[in-house]
């Protein structure tokens, strides 16, 4: 399957194709995803803030 995709890339219209679904592909992952993400990133930095800090 990697093999028939690598020589898909070889045809710059396919490549071109390729290359738009990848994109497309990352950017619907972080819009899907995007709570989960800034779930985790609050979290992270809520740990990081020293006893005298508030927690909002």
């Amino acid at each position: 399957m990697v093999s028939t995709w690598l020589i898909g890339l070889l045809n710059p219209a396919s490549a071109f194709v390729k290359a738009c679904k990848a994109i497309y592909d990352i950017i619907m992952f972080f819009v899907n995803r995007g709570s989960q993400i800034m779930a985790l990133v609050n979290g992270s930095l809520r740990q990081c803030r020293t006893p005298e800090q508030p927690i909002r």
